[in-house]
């Protein structure tokens, strides 16, 4: 996909390399996609009311097989903010990766509160619209007025 040069530059550019996985569907086993990335151990799955139903649910259950799944619910409209991103960095303690269903709210949520844990960090996305799924930096309200934050890719 990238003339060597580039490739070179980008790996000395970047701890790891994010991948991407463009389908029209899922056709692999979820548990298999998760564990090109993450090793075996515990996991987070953060969603909202709305993505739980869309993919949380299946990815939870796809991943009990393989992997000690905690479920972080974020309620019915989570807000990127400091004391969502506090909530699931004390529910995902145990966790070695936060594993993201959803869209701009929660990957922001969980892009920054991995990257502050030094974690990886997987996005399931649920909607085509968001386009911050690559984007190095999350926006996270913290007193009334939205930031933005270094984040994981």
């Amino acid at each position: 996909m990238f003339a060597s040069s580039t490739l070179s530059l980008l790996e000395s550019s970047l701890p790891s390399l994010p991948k991407m996985l463009l389908a029209p569907s899922l056709r692999h086993d979820l548990d298999d996609l998760v564990a090109m990335v993450a090793a075996p151990g515990t996991v987070a799955v953060v969603d909202d009311n709305d993505t739980a139903t869309v993919m949380g649910d299946a990815l939870a259950r796809a991943l009990k097989s393989r992997y000690n799944v905690i479920r972080i619910p974020c309620g019915k409209a989570p807000h990127a903010d400091a004391e969502t991103v506090k909530l699931i960095r004390r529910k995902s303690k145990s966790a070695h990766t936060l594993i993201a269903a959803g869209s701009g709210t929660i990957s922001d949520l969980c892009k920054y509160a991995s990257h502050l844990d030094g974690k990886p960090y997987i996005c399931f996305p649920t909607a085509a619209s968001m386009n911050g799924y690559l984007s190095a930096n999350a926006s996270i309200t913290v007193d009334g007025y939205k930031t933005t934050f270094p984040a994981h890719l």
